[in-house]
């Protein structure tokens, strides 16, 4: 019956927008009128990836706010609304659904995780829904191209295990590898790409232990990782997960180099391993310049944040809020591109003759804080490719800083 009366509703607003005819709209447009758009930010607010989804939030605020305050797009005003998913993969359909059904958006804001964010790619696909991914780098996003779904500031899984395996090989010399590993989305997949990478390197996979998101105890995996005496540890998981990881393993008497998934390069990493977190290592992809910097774009953006959150979540702001930022400006110049008549089909076509894009580096939005890596879409290629670059990072006296490492 529910189902029923949304269609019966969504008829009678389709029949509603087709009578009205206004002006620069196309009609029946779900979420969007002369002077509004709504979008929907899908969104891991609770659960073990909070830590993620408060900083994606808020980032997508700052933001929303600041297109709104010089105009809007085209004239018309953001209205953000946000569903939480939990990090889950049902409750990335629920807060999809909602959206979609109940919401009434014209367009998703993708911030989930890769767990939560892969489940719904089906769903907005045959539904035909404008969905644009920030952080899910899973590869079942991006499996099956779609003309309505777009990947951004992540770096996709297969590049980024590349990476890592270098880093492994190049810099750090290792000849024996182990991994500890969550049941997110992005770290099962990613496991199945790192695998033989190892291997083709030269490097002995000694030892694969995995834990369940939201886990206290690691006790077993340390017992494990420190009888297979590996030179380095590929550890992966939501930043909360780190915290409590790296520690325990260092009180078990485990000594290998901790190498972690680009996930853990976040504060709350740091503020939940304490100084045991010194030394460990972590790339960066999501922003040209390194969070703790104290000049330059990355502080005049930092300064914005904490005018905007005086009282911001704690670990916040995070790498998440500096993607979900960036990111949002690519989304809203598609929407910029796709003119006075707003349809999903113009937005695509606006995304899709994006090519090295940042906001803040062209006219349109030149009040934005440029601190995003550049993005390129074309029709059967919407991985967000372009000049895409990996720092490694290092813990030092409590804090992230660069480490000497590679270029991807």
């Amino acid at each position: 019956m529910k189902v029923f009366i949304r269609a019966l509703l969504s008829g009678v607003l389709f029949v509603l927008g087709m009578a009205a005819g206004s002006p620069g709209l196309a009609a029946g447009v779900q979420g969007a009128s002369p002077g509004s758009i709504d979008i929907g930010v899908q969104v891991s607010l609770t659960g073990p990836a909070s830590s993620i989804g408060q900083g994606f939030k808020a980032g997508t605020q700052l933001a929303a706010d600041e297109i709104n305050a010089h105009g809007g797009i085209n004239g018309r005003k953001i209205h953000l609304v946000f569903e939480d998913d939990a990090g889950t993969a049902a409750g990335g359909i629920l807060a999809v659904r909602r959206l979609m059904e109940q919401d009434g958006v014209f367009a998703i804001f993708g911030g989930g995780v890769s767990t939560s964010t892969a489940s719904v790619i089906p769903l907005v696909q045959q539904s035909q829904f404008l969905y644009y991914d920030s952080l899910a780098s899973d590869p079942r996003v991006l499996e099956h191209y779609s003309p309505y779904v777009f990947s951004g500031a992540t770096v996709v899984r297969a590049d980024v295990t590349s990476y890592l395996a270098d880093v492994m090989k190049q810099d750090f010399k290792a000849k024996r590898v182990a991994t500890l590993t969550s049941d997110e989305g992005y770290c099962t997949s990613g496991m199945t790409l790192l695998k033989p990478k190892i291997v083709a390197r030269g490097m002995d996979l000694v030892s694969e232990q995995t834990f369940q998101s939201g886990d206290i105890d690691f006790s077993a995996q340390g017992a494990a990782l420190k009888a297979a005496k590996p030179d380095v540890i590929y550890l992966c998981g939501v930043p909360a997960d780190g915290g409590r990881m790296i520690p325990q393993l260092r009180r078990d008497g485990v000594t290998a180099k901790f190498l972690g998934d680009p996930a853990l390069a976040d504060p709350v990493t740091i503020e939940g391993a304490g100084k045991v977190a010194n030394g460990f290592y972590a790339p960066y992809e999501v922003s040209k310049d390194w969070l703790g910097e104290t000049s330059g774009a990355m502080a005049e953006w930092k300064a914005r944040f904490a005018k905007a959150f005086p009282h911001p979540a704690p670990g916040t702001p995070n790498s998440f809020s500096l993607a979900a930022y960036s990111d949002f400006f690519v989304f809203a110049e598609g929407i910029r591109r796709a003119g006075s008549e707003v349809t999903p089909d113009r937005v695509i076509a606006g995304l899709d003759s994006l090519r090295n894009f940042v906001g803040g580096k062209t006219a349109a939005w030149s009040y934005a804080v440029p601190i995003g890596t550049p993005r390129t879409f074309k029709k059967g290629d919407h991985k967000g490719s372009g000049e895409r670059d990996m720092t490694l990072l290092i813990v030092r006296d409590g804090a992230f800083a660069r480490a000497k490492g590679l270029q991807m």
